[in-house]
């Protein structure tokens, strides 16, 4: 587990930021995995891959997530998006998983905010989100949340990515959103619930004209070898996402255990490029083609 000892007083650490050498046209919010945080998160990424040669002109941003007791690490203080009880039972101790959920939410929410108020985004794609493990989790919990949509920032949203997630709370996603008649009904009825459960404020429903105009895509990648986050567990996931209405593009990785490697970096980049407005410059392969031998935590 990646331990920050100097972090240990501060609640949430400062978000790293690493700009791009060209001018910043994009954004893209990297969240780590439940044993790391942003600053070790963003090391071990940019040991596998230049992220100046391959997204020469996005802006990354490595937040972490609070300071607190992880229950599947004996109760340990960790940066965590929220709290987990069982590595092997993701189901396992739901209830005391909301606090930071909500949190989170509320958190990233404003992180996205800062980004869009804090620069000149011209054209409707600029920000991504996502992240390795419990950050997609979190990813998809503050997509599904409608928070975003809340604070007025949809329009200027590219995309999620996600690499070897899961969803929280997925049995009574899925429930909810089996309610619904279509699409759009099952994604109220989700946004409905999970803000009710996490105890968010209500927030106005999603816009169906704005929807189909503008609707954010999703970039999920998984190994099929994965121990720690099941494969089965993550196509329920794009199962749900696909059940309201996201378009999601859904990459396997033969023989990956859970870990990042450069060739879903790579996809990811082409992602973030083909729904980006402003489109990054050709590349050639990344440089390195090799994971590290300490893959990033989950």
């Amino acid at each position: 587990m990646s331990s920050p000892p100097a972090l240990q007083s501060e609640i949430r650490p400062p978000p790293l930021i690493v700009e791009s050498p060209e001018i910043n046209k994009n954004t893209l919010i990297l969240l780590h995995g439940t044993s790391s945080y942003g600053t070790a998160f963003a090391k071990e990424l940019q040991n596998l891959v230049h992220f100046d040669v391959l997204l020469p002109y996005t802006k990354l941003i490595f937040p972490s997530g609070s300071l607190r007791k992880t229950t599947v690490f004996g109760g340990k203080l960790t940066h965590a998006w929220f709290d987990i009880a069982d590595f092997a039972d993701r189901t396992k101790g739901e209830q005391q998983q909301k606090e930071g959920l909500k949190e989170s939410v509320e958190y990233l929410g404003q992180l996205v905010r800062d980004v869009v108020d804090n620069k000149s985004c011209d054209g409707k794609f600029d920000v991504f989100v996502g992240g390795l493990s419990q950050g997609c989790a979190m990813s998809m919990i503050l997509l599904l949340s409608g928070e975003l949509d809340r604070l007025g920032l949809s329009q200027k949203l590219g995309g999620f990515v996600g690499f070897s997630g899961w969803l929280p709370f997925a049995r009574q996603i899925g429930e909810v959103a089996a309610l619904g008649k279509d699409w759009m009904e099952k994604r109220i009825l989700v946004q409905t619930w999970l803000r009710s459960e996490l105890g968010l404020p209500p927030a106005p429903p999603p816009n169906r004209t704005e929807s189909l105009e503008k609707d954010v895509r999703i970039f999920l990648a998984h190994g099929t070898d994965d121990g720690k986050v099941k494969l089965e567990w993550g196509e329920n996931m794009k199962r749900i996402l696909e059940a309201v209405g996201y378009k999601v593009e859904w990459k396997l990785y033969e023989g990956l255990g859970h870990a990042v490697v450069p060739d879903e970096l790579n996809d990811m980049a082409d992602f973030i490029r083909q729904n980006s407005t402003v489109q990054d410059q050709a590349i050639e392969e990344i440089l390195v083609t090799e994971p590290t031998t300490s893959p990033p935590n989950i």
